[in-house]
């Protein structure tokens, strides 16, 4: 079976897209199907390049295939009808819009169910049993978000809390590792709302989420119905969240209940139901 697979990511709109995406490749290549990974900009190629080096990534532009994945907030209906040749599109709905294009839709967060959520299990070494007794190195992930000015304003505040920590941050911090290998180095994150959360999340690393575009609203009402990370939505609420996290205790807590809550099979599942739908067609 030939799969394309297509995933918008660009510093503005960041990785998720891309890192699921790539996911769910690899779980089509090891069942022995053809992908085709198609991409437009040298962001995500280089990304890949260095993280994915299995995926060869290829131009965005007219093809067949046997079943086509569109995970893009910008690609219109026409679009995909004139790119992807096939009778089974299967669309990515973080926004819950229900597009009729698609055959089958894939919205992990919106369906509120922990079993069908893409995590990279590049991901599992850094799953933790426990947490160091002291908060030692705290790490901003904010994705697409990470500005100076969103750094700089979050530092302000963690300083007031934890003066003596390491404060490192992405995309600086990813330059020299891994972020499986941050997460494992980090005694608490803040990250935003995107897909970092999950894998946040199964490894049991502390974390306090916040939330910097609407677009991230399914993933953190997904993640507040389970209960399992903290969240701010200004300077006090995280001020308060840092102060909680002080104790190995809660950081304990957290990682015990986020741990359980997710594993590393959402892709297989996924991948499974989307060959008996478009099987069908």
């Amino acid at each position: 079976m030939k799969v394309a697979i297509f995933a918008e990511a660009s510093e503005k709109i960041g990785l998720g897209h891309l890192r699921r995406c790539a996911v769910l490749a690899e779980e089509f290549m090891q069942e022995g199907d053809q992908v085709e990974f198609l991409t437009q900009t040298e962001f995500a190629n280089n990304w890949l390049k260095k993280n994915k080096p299995n995926i060869y990534p290829s131009n965005l532009e007219v093809t067949e295939c046997d079943l086509a994945i569109i995970d893009s907030y910008t690609l219109t209906d026409d679009d995909i009808t004139r790119i992807f040749l096939t009778k089974c599109h299967v669309g990515f709905d973080d926004l819950n819009k229900k597009r009729k294009i698609f055959s089958m839709q894939i919205n992990p967060a919106v369906s509120f169910d922990p079993k069908i959520q893409i995590i990279d299990p590049a991901f599992k070494k850094a799953v933790r049993k426990t947490n160091r007794p002291e908060v030692k190195t705290i790490l901003i992930s904010l994705g697409a978000f990470s500005t100076p000015e969103n750094i700089e304003k979050i530092t302000l505040q963690v300083e007031k809390i934890f003066p003596s920590a390491n404060i490192i941050s992405t995309p600086k911090a990813t330059k020299k590792k891994s972020m499986p290998e941050l997460f494992q180095e980090a005694d608490l994150v803040i990250a935003s709302g995107g897909q970092t959360i999950f894998e946040l999340a199964i490894t049991g690393t502390p974390t306090i989420v916040l939330k910097h575009v609407d677009n991230q609203n399914a993933n953190i009402n997904f993640i507040r119905q389970l209960k399992i990370l903290n969240f701010a939505k200004n300077n006090q609420e995280l001020q308060l969240a840092l102060i909680k996290l002080q104790s190995q205790h809660e950081r304990n807590q957290q990682t015990e209940l986020s741990r359980k809550t997710f594993d590393f099979k959402g892709a297989k599942r996924i991948v499974k139901s989307i060959k008996q739908r478009c099987i069908k067609q």
